[in-house]
């Protein structure tokens, strides 16, 4: 971030920060110099099949990185493990569609790519690495999560969700399945998990901040 991305944005005219302020520690914005448009959400067109209707309403998402990461494998055979005594139903997305053929269990279906926005409407909580869309959207679904920061932006996005008390966060290095269904546990038995997500949803929708973006980009423009 040091060393190439923040001279752009010192030299920019005009930054747009698609993400929520408050997540992004946002204690100061430069008057007609930076923006924040919330969080701004894309997703692909389906190319694997749905995943069962049995397996979703109250269930958990997993959910593997879609850009490789070194020993990001590792991660799926922990959640694998941990998922066969979390009794709720868990869908678990990766890059890879074939890990379904080998991993689905009765109450667990591993998939290729799903759209996260309707599988969350119902959903738990999630268990990912911290990537910035993953978190921005369970944090806009108000959903708590638990977080295992495998590289890049990953920690400071796990630092970040835990201080706002919508996650928990278990270090890559100190991740086994044991800390995973202690994590989940966690999340269950403090309801103020859930809350603050729920809190943090409802302040996301109410700050109509894309519509303000997009009128201060709008006259920046003209």
């Amino acid at each position: 971030y040091r060393s190439w991305l923040l001279p752009f944005t010192e030299n920019a005219d005009f930054t747009v920060h698609a993400t929520d302020p408050l997540f992004d520690c946002a204690s100061t914005i430069v008057e007609n110099k930076e923006i924040y448009t919330g969080p701004l959400f894309y997703e692909r067109i389906l190319s694997s099949r749905p995943v069962s209707s049995e397996k979703t309403g109250s269930h958990v998402i997993a959910t593997i990185s879609t850009s490789p990461q070194p020993e990001d494998q590792q991660l799926l055979e922990l959640i694998i493990e941990a998922g066969k005594r979390i009794q709720h139903p868990m869908i678990v997305t990766t890059r890879n569609s074939k890990d379904s053929e080998k991993n689905s269990l009765s109450h667990i279906e591993v998939t290729g790519y799903q759209p996260h926005s309707t599988l969350l409407k119902s959903c738990r909580y999630v268990i990912c690495h911290g990537g910035h869309g993953t978190v921005m959207k369970a944090m806009a679904a108000g959903v708590p999560m638990i977080i295992v920061p495998w590289g890049r932006d990953q920690a400071g996005n796990a630092r970040r969700a835990e201080k706002l008390g919508v996650a928990v966060v278990i270090a890559k290095s100190e991740c086994n399945s044991q800390r995973l269904v202690d994590a989940a546990f966690q999340l269950e038995s403090f309801p103020h998990y859930k809350q603050q997500a729920k809190e943090h949803a409802a302040r996301i929708r109410e700050s109509h901040i894309f519509g303000n973006a997009y009128r201060t980009l709008v006259s920046y423009m003209i």
